[in-house]
């Protein structure tokens, strides 16, 4: 058709719909498993109708946007299909690779996009791999570029290659957000995850990269990785090993060396005696016995004995007989002479999973156990192992404890196995004396407790002694039952304690207004300052206006500085004379985040008199960020403070905290600084945040600095993040001379996004349509819309 020129024939094809309402061309692609082909005709259908913008302006534009529409449609479509579930089409042969490959190239976010290709992988054939190359290439992301070129290379060796220089090319991230970036965050890490399936004929290309890493960790990681099988490259691990200067870390490194250099196993155990932290050696011990040769063990039980925590020597001892059973006999000899019954118990139950004669043993020494609390933690664990017939036993022991709270919740563990312990257990819990133990009991228990014994629960909870347990209990239960309601404000009124009787106040309030001023006149009576606080700050929400000064009274009284600096922000709406006040409390705040968000809150109410003072606070915190967002707050009173905020935003290490920074003072910033800001977005290095912040700084610019914008929006190669920037700028583009062929450029970046965006974008993109076409043209836009969303519903 398209050789014949016939263009209009092929326009109509592609708009056709089948007897369904579907499209019938795109439904023809799909079902031999070529959608892809659907897509590659829109894209000549469009290369076709640009040509005829001169004769044919008005239905140009239309037959563009209907293809932009048919794009977003798609995508929409391979958005809403999970990775895992494109994979698993493709394996169950409801779609072919190549279905499975077009909805991962229409998914827009390049991190879906390298999930989706990676879980079709498996089922490829080569002859796909062109394609799926070129889709890769797409991703401008270095962790995730590597992340699915490796999972390509498991299968198709030829690109390990690209694999590595993926990999090479990656931004080491550190802190947390290392923890958060998907994919590779850092080299080191990527060299871990691909070694053993790495051909040896790539490892010296991965040594360059190792030792390109500059940070000594990710270096000494990198070779320990590579020198599993690289064996000339040890000497060089070892020695980067040894520079890491936590003795935890560098024993860990060692030890993963040693693997391949037993004779380096005594210099992890001497690195790991170092360890100052106990925790961490008993951790580094319990890995480095999982690989001791017999030789060793008199050294590593040497170790172990230096260890000052009983429970944890135990622990270890009994970690070195799971691999070494023949160290069963030490180590029990060693349990059984620990004096700490519990602690015997514990180590007694876990041997028991390796000699299941200790149980009866294990039993015998929980029956000694003193602390009834501790007896009862030992047989809910044993209750775990014991066969039926030792159950009796256990429910004997169990019945042997005399506090009512432990039994309880003992009797509460078995009844998972013995239901019918739940009278019992119900029946001890009500002779529990301690009641915020008996009201644990009770939660426990009622989450195991059958309809008939509910009301049994209720008439525990009646007898409950102490007021502030058994009001909160009423009130939870008045929810359920709000005939309850009076009897547990009666029982709230008898609660002794201030704060106790106060939070309950404060709850009930909710249902009874009238409570308040009894509950202000409660919280001046509280004696511990930081409680008072807290009660406060709740209270000052919902106070009425009579009962402010005494408020302002019990504030005053108030020792901690954030704290009172809170509540008499607070109470500045109602006393502005306050401010000063608080502004000085709040000079003496420790936290800088604490300070700057006290300054925030204060400033929006500050009077000019005092806001030389709230800057000069400002400019005593260290944070660049902290600072900038203080300044941010001020200049919305003090404009000739946003050159100071910008210069400080332009000094804040981390890329998204600088763009939030811009996003908080672009409002306020004059013509003057424009420039400055724009800048400063230009200059972030991630793609994502500099589509963000041309994004929040686009309807502020004037015409020079918005088509300096949009230019540095070209600039972005993530087809995905420049249309999330290009979204932003949309609405600002009149200002500029659209030409039809900017136009085109645009509309085909704004098809990277899903249906609903393009379709929020209308208004925006209406003026461009009037401009380049007229009215007749946006209104068969919106019968394309019409049409399209039918085929795709």
């Amino acid at each position: 058709m398209e050789q014949a020129k016939q263009v209009q024939e092929i326009h109509g094809l592609l708009q056709a719909s089948n007897a369904d309402g579907r499209n019938g061309w795109y439904e023809a692609c799909d079902g031999i498993g070529k959608p892809a082909g659907f897509v590659n005709d829109v894209a000549r259908a469009w290369e076709l109708a640009k040509k005829n913008y001169k004769n044919e302006p008005g239905e140009t534009l239309v037959l563009l946007f209907r293809y932009a529409l048919m794009r977003t449609s798609i995508n929409s479509m391979a958005s809403n299909v999970p990775a895992e579930l494109v994979g698993a089409l493709v394996e169950k042969e409801v779609w072919s690779p190549a279905q499975g490959l077009a909805y991962a190239q229409q998914a827009q976010n390049p991190w879906q996009r390298a999930v989706c290709i990676s879980k079709i992988v498996p089922h490829m054939p080569e002859s796909l791999l062109p394609e799926v190359q070129k889709t890769v290439g797409q991703i401008k992301e270095a962790a995730y570029r590597s992340y699915v070129l490796g999972k390509l290379a498991e299968k198709f060796p030829q690109l390990w290659s690209d694999v590595l220089v993926a990999i090479g090319q990656i931004q080491d991230r550190y802190g947390d957000h290392r923890d958060s970036t998907q994919g590779f965050s850092y080299r080191a890490y990527a060299l871990q995850k691909i070694l053993d399936k790495l051909p040896a004929d790539y490892l010296s290309e991965a040594l360059v990269i190792a030792r390109q890493i500059e940070n000594t960790d990710d270096q000494a990681l990198a070779l320990v990785t590579l020198s599993k099988q690289l064996s000339k490259l040890l000497p060089e691990a070892v020695a980067a090993t040894r520079e890491i200067a936590s003795s935890y870390y560098r024993a860990n490194a060692l030890r993963e060396l040693s693997k391949q250099q037993p004779k380096l196993l005594p210099e992890v155990i001497a690195v790991t005696r170092e360890i100052a932290d106990e925790s961490e050696r008993v951790s580094a011990l319990r890995e480095l016995s999982k690989q001791l040769p017999p030789e060793l063990l008199p050294e590593v039980i040497a170790v172990t004995r230096e260890i000052a925590d009983e429970s944890e020597r135990a622990s270890i001892l009994c970690e070195l007989s799971k691999q070494l059973p023949e160290l069963l006999p030490e180590a029990l000899a060693v349990t059984r002479k620990i004096a700490d019954e519990y602690k015997r118990a514990s180590i007694l139950c876990e041997l028991s999973k390796q000699l299941p004669e200790l149980l009866l043993e294990a039993l015998a020494v929980t029956r000694k156990i003193i602390n009834e609390f501790s007896r009862a933690s030992i047989l809910c664990e044993l209750s775990k192992q014991l066969p039926p017939e030792l159950l009796p036993e256990v429910l004997a022991v169990t019945r042997e404890i005399a506090n009512e709270s432990p039994r309880a919740s003992a009797l509460s563990k078995l009844s998972k196995q013995l239901p019918e312990l739940l009278p019992e257990a119900i029946a001890v819990t009500r002779e529990i004396t301690i009641e915020s133990s008996r009201i644990s009991m009770l939660r426990e228990l009622s989450k195991q407790l059958p309809p008939e014994l509910l009301s049994e629960a209720l008439a525990v909870t009646r007898e409950i002694a102490d007021e502030y347990s058994r009001a909160s209990v009423l009130h939870k239960l008045s929810k359920q039952l709000p005939e309850l309601l009076p009897e547990a404000l009666a029982v709230t009124r008898e609660i002794a304690d201030e704060y106790s009787r106060v939070s309950v106040l404060h709850k009930l309030s909710n249902q009874f207004p009238e409570l308040l001023p009894e509950a202000l006149a409660v919280t001046r009576e509280i004696t511990f300052d930081f409680f008072r606080a807290h009660v406060l700050r709740e209270l000052s929400k919902h106070l009425p206006p009579e009962l402010l000064p005494e408020a302002l009274a019990v504030t005053r009284e108030i020792v901690n500085g954030s704290s009172r600096a809170s509540i008499l922000s607070e109470l500045s709406k109602h006393f502005p004379e306050l401010l000063s006040e608080a502004l000085a409390v709040t000079r003496e705040i420790t936290s800088e985040s604490e300070r700057v968000y006290a300054l925030s809150e204060l400033s929006k109410q500050l009077p000019l008199e005092l806001l030389s003072e709230a800057l000069a606070v400002t400019r005593e915190i260290t944070s660049e960020s902290e600072r900038a967002s203080a300044l941010s707050e001020l200049s919305k009173q003090l404009p000739e403070l946003l050159p100071e905020a910008l210069a400080v935003t332009r000094e804040i290490a981390d890329e998204s905290e600088r763009v939030y920074g811009i996003q908080g003072m672009s409002k306020q910033l004059t013509p003057e600084l424009l420039p400055e800001a724009l800048s400063i977005a230009i200059e972030l290095k991630d793609e994502s945040s500099r589509a963000v912040a041309l994004s929040n700084l686009a309807k502020y610019l004037p015409e020079a600095l918005l088509a300096k914008a949009l230019e540095m929006m070209w600039q972005i190669q993530d087809p995905y993040f420049r249309s999330r920037a290009l979204r932003g700028l949309l609405p600002y583009l009149m200002k500029l001379t659209i030409t039809f062929a900017d136009w085109t450029v645009m509309l085909e970046v704004l098809a990277y996004q899903n249906r609903k965006n393009l379709l929020e974008e209308l208004p925006d993109i209406c003026p461009i349509i009037l401009e380049l076409g007229d009215e007749q043209a946006f209104s068969d836009i919106l019968q394309a819309v019409r049409d399209v969303c039918a085929q795709w519903p």
